[in-house]
């Protein structure tokens, strides 16, 4: 029983660890993100002297895909509080969603690959829609002490 204990006290340790580590390394990319974010603008728009449509969604893009990592980030902080992370799970599955929509070239055979996305879309903002809705707390991540 003892040993079963110490055991189970180490691996709480090393899943601690783990996820501080991983919080760490995504603000590191968020981070990172944000720099590259400034330095498009920078270098598309000030250097360039002009905006086109190409330069606009490289922007929305990355603006976008640091947006996801800010919300990794919020789920690696509620994890290591102990707190409900559905909610954050489900904010940055919208926002990967709406990135992949918003970013996607226009063409002829565009329909077929919109409306899958757009189901997903629908089926993660009702599912959001809901949790934030019910007020009913998920639980723990976790029954760490």
């Amino acid at each position: 029983m003892g040993a079963r204990s110490t055991i189970e006290r180490w691996l709480e340790r090393i899943e601690a660890s783990l996820s501080v580590g991983v919080t760490i390394g995504t603000a590191v990319v968020a981070v990172l993100g944000l720099a590259a974010f400034f330095m498009a603008i920078v270098r598309r728009g000030l250097l360039a002297g002009t905006f086109d449509a190409t330069a606009i969604a490289h922007l929305l893009d990355v603006g976008l895909v640091v947006f996801i990592a800010l919300e990794l980030f919020k789920i690696g902080i509620a994890h290591l509080r102990n707190r409900s992370i559905v909610p954050t799970v489900m904010e940055a599955a919208l926002i990967a969603v709406v990135r992949k929509i918003v970013v996607m070239e226009l063409e002829a055979e565009t329909f077929p690959r919109v409306l899958p996305l757009s189901l997903l879309l629908l089926s993660v903002g009702a599912t959001w829609f809901l949790v934030h809705r019910s007020h009913v707390s998920v639980g723990p991540a976790s029954n760490r002490e």
